[in-house]
């Protein structure tokens, strides 16, 4: 999948921009979660903390949690997932 363009230069009061995809996240081959963690759809611009406990879609439904599958992802592939940590 592509990469959604994000503007370069996102100003989140209080958020640190750490990148896309799992890889961002620091963990190896996956997602890491942690309490400073949030993710952000990079088509809709939704939030959602890293370790919420909920089933979670963001406002377009292309991010999404499934706690019952054990699965978190966006149709538009992980990179369109933009990593922050709250600061």
């Amino acid at each position: 999948m592509n990469e959604i363009n994000i503007p370069n230069n996102i100003d989140l009061v209080g958020f640190k921009l750490l990148g896309r995809g799992p890889k961002a996240t620091g963990g190896s081959g996956g997602w890491s979660t942690s309490d400073e963690l949030y993710f952000m759809c990079a088509n809709c611009g939704s939030m959602m903390w890293s370790k919420t406990k909920e089933y979670y879609r963001c406002q377009c439904g292309a991010m999404a949690v499934d706690h019952d599958a054990c699965r978190f992802g966006s149709r538009f592939g992980d990179e369109n997932i933009v990593v922050f940590k709250k600061m």
